[in-house]
């Protein structure tokens, strides 16, 4: 076994919770497919609350809804980039991992290799 003690961190992997990273990316993304649901439901509610509103009232009830549209797309775009970039993360940890091993395998190796020499040498 070779010493990988002078890696730093690179004698260990990544810490990172790649389950609780899916989940969390697939949570944002249910919120923003429960935000976006609403923002149809709000819509009719809109339509038919707007048939009968009159007056200054309507207009602050329209500009209120135009606010709750705006605010619900926003929503559910940041939701949905926050999982993207979640899932991001967890694959560049994932390659980290992969290239923290690439090291480990190849001090290994040249251990090995160390060690025939070694072997070799004394049977000559």
């Amino acid at each position: 076994m070779s010493d990988t003690s002078g890696l730093g961190e690179y004698q260990n992997p990544v810490r990172f919770d790649f389950a609780v990273a899916t989940e969390f990316a697939a949570k944002l993304r249910e919120a923003a497919g429960k935000v976006t649901t609403f923002e149809g439901e709000r819509g009719r509610a809109e339509s038919m609350a707007a048939a009968e509103f009159r007056g200054f009232f309507s207009q602050v009830f329209r500009q209120n809804m135009r606010v709750c549209s705006t605010d619900a797309t926003e929503f559910s775009a940041a939701f949905t980039q926050t999982a993207a970039e979640i899932e991001y993360l967890a694959g560049e940890a994932r390659k980290e991992n992969e290239r923290r091993q690439q090291v480990r395998d190849y001090l290994a190796s040249l251990a090995n290799e160390s060690l025939f020499d070694q072997c070799m040498e004394k049977l000559r």
